[in-house]
């Protein structure tokens, strides 16, 4: 997570937790449940085959006040098609006025890393920052399932960036979550992403009908997503990158060289070859230098690779509310709105909302943004009519 979403979740977090009653759990509790998973339950060599999404292994962990929270590892589809495992989380509260199954709001996480240690199921204070933002749905009883993505906590590489990889690890850990004994999850589901989020959130959208036609998503969260990818690369190449972004930049190159086997000396200049080992061990090197090579345009290869990468090729199953804010300094206000055009073009159905002088957390977090995003979720929950920016859907 960039280091601006970690101060706005951190305090964001706090902030929660604080409001949490009985937040000071006895020793004996603490005690009683792991903080997080031994390695061992992240790794199932061979991965059966089987359906996607079917839970694999699940393990509860230490939760504060009266939550509740789970580890999974579930069954999904890797880059060549052969099953693999991804791991996740699973978290409620128990606040849920009624006895009728739960809906289940799938959490889509910014960047982390490449690194297995940045997982956020692996990390306390990572899992917590990731989650802050479906706290308001669990307060209003929706079940929370975060996917740690392909390859991130599990052996593999992490496809970062690749749009069917991301969108099938969200789908599928939805099917997942309905499995688990004791999360008492329904049918109704949502999505909700932010920046890499975003982008796997816009992705799962448009998998939907395909991957997980049995499910009924009433709607999807996408904040300040990955969107053009074009667009936001012409907008660092142009002196719009910035130390956040420089990291991200490092990131997509480093995993598409793994995923794709694309050459990294194409895309990065001196100071980003120099620091791409880092990326094994640290989640987000500190930025030094401009990492992009300036001097070329981008090469064939490694253009298709962001076209092919880019959301809204295919039409969405359900609505999507679409926040960006104008001064974003990760993703330009410009990959929106070409992003925007693309989705209304398929024949989406988008509430698009600009935030002005909103940075790129305050696309998502804050109070007043997850206010919106939850009063948005409960409007598609309970059925009722959809605003959009794109006109009536064809």
């Amino acid at each position: 997570m960039p280091s601006s979403l970690r101060r706005v979740a951190a305090a964001l977090l706090l902030s929660i937790l604080c409001l949490i009653p009985g937040t000071a759990v006895p020793a004996s509790a603490a005690d009683a449940l792991p903080a997080v998973p031994p390695d061992a339950f992240y790794r199932l060599d061979p991965v059966p085959a089987g359906p996607d999404g079917e839970l694999l292994r699940s393990v509860q962990l230490f939760a504060p006040g009266d939550f509740e929270m789970w580890a999974i590892l579930y069954r999904s589809t890797g880059l060549d098609g052969e099953p693999i495992a991804v791991s996740g989380l699973v978290t409620k509260r128990d606040s849920w006025p009624s006895d009728a199954p739960r809906p289940i709001l799938a959490i889509a996480h910014g960047t982390t890393g490449l690194a297995d240690v940045c997982a956020p199921s692996r990390d306390p204070v990572k899992r917590l920052e990731v989650i802050a933002a479906g706290f308001p749905a669990a307060d209003d009883g929706w079940i929370v399932v975060a996917t740690d993505y392909a390859g991130l906590g599990t052996p593999g590489p992490h496809p970062y960036i690749d749009g069917p990889s991301a969108g099938r690890a969200v789908l599928h850990s939805i099917i997942a979550a309905q499995q688990l004994e004791g999360a008492d999850a329904g049918d109704r589901a949502a999505l909700q992403g932010i920046s890499q989020g975003g982008h796997a959130t816009l992705w799962a959208a448009q998998l939907a009908a395909m991957e997980a036609p049995d499910l009924d998503i009433v709607g999807a969260v996408a904040a300040a997503p990955a969107g053009d990818l074009i667009a936001i690369a012409d907008w660092a190449r142009s002196g719009g990158e910035t130390p956040d972004s420089w990291v991200n930049t490092l990131t997509l190159a480093v995993a598409w060289s793994q995923s794709y086997g694309l050459p990294l000396d194409q895309l990065l200049n001196a100071d980003g070859l120099a620091a791409a080992p880092r990326l094994e061990t640290e989640c987000r090197p500190d930025p030094a230098g401009q990492p992009l090579d300036l001097s070329n345009e981008i090469q064939p290869a490694w253009d298709a690779a962001m076209v092919a990468n880019s959301p809204g090729a295919v039409a969405a199953s359900m609505p999507i509310l679409y926040l960006q804010g104008t001064a974003d300094e990760q993703i330009p206000v410009e990959s929106a709105r070409v992003t925007l055009a693309r989705l209304c073009a398929v024949g989406d159905t988008v509430d698009y909302r600009e935030i002005p002088d909103a940075d790129h957390a305050g696309s998502l977090y804050g109070a007043a943004r997850l206010a919106e995003a939850r009063a948005w979720l409960a409007d598609r929950l309970a059925g009722r009519p959809v605003t959009t920016t794109c006109g009536p859907r064809r």
